[in-house]
């Protein structure tokens, strides 16, 4: 059963790859060596600390919820979750200050 779900879960994050950074994410990381371009916290670091991978933030903005995202490579940088929080304007409890 767990291979199912490391197999279901691959499948939705390779989907996730393609419809919101147009393939460039795993790309992204590893130009960033699977390391947070602001505290430089590693992938086995954020892994343990939060439970999920880096994240992958468009620069200017344009990503998620735009209806015409720039996913060019040089738009993408690789952040930890609390960086990622801190170019949002959130605390550490995630409520925008």
């Amino acid at each position: 059963m767990n291979r199912r779900l490391d197999k279901d879960e691959n499948i939705l994050k390779k989907a996730h790859d393609r419809i919101e950074f147009d393939g460039l994410r795993e790309e992204a990381l590893k130009r960033d060596n699977y390391t947070c371009q602001n505290c430089y916290m590693t992938q086995e670091e954020h892994m343990e600390k939060w439970g999920c991978s880096l994240i992958v933030h468009h620069k200017d903005g344009n990503g998620r919820y735009k209806k015409n995202k720039n996913n060019t490579l040089e738009n993408l940088q690789t952040l930890c979750k609390s960086c990622h929080g801190k170019k949002h304007g959130r605390n550490k409890k995630g409520l925008l200050s």
